[in-house]
């Protein structure tokens, strides 16, 4: 008997990744760039900018250590 949910083929055919994999790649992706974030980031100069400036500096080192760790996400 199969599966109610079955993993769908991508367009070479192979198998969709597993929700468990897709999750657990997902977690060890978030927690690489957390740590490099922290070990980057001059947070004593952070505190002293304004919101503004602070998130769009964030967002754009964010941005470099996602694609640095060569993992394809959506923006989402």
């Amino acid at each position: 008997m199969s599966s109610p949910v079955q993993a769908v083929s991508n367009r070479q055919g192979a198998p969709a990744p597993r929700p468990q994999a897709v999750r657990r790649e997902y977690v060890e992706l978030k927690a690489n760039v957390h740590k490099k974030l922290l070990n980057r980031l001059n947070l004593e100069a952070l505190a002293q900018a304004d919101r503004t400036r602070a998130e769009n500096e964030i967002r754009t080192l964010v941005i470099q250590l996602v694609n640095e760790e060569g993992t394809a996400i959506s923006l989402a």
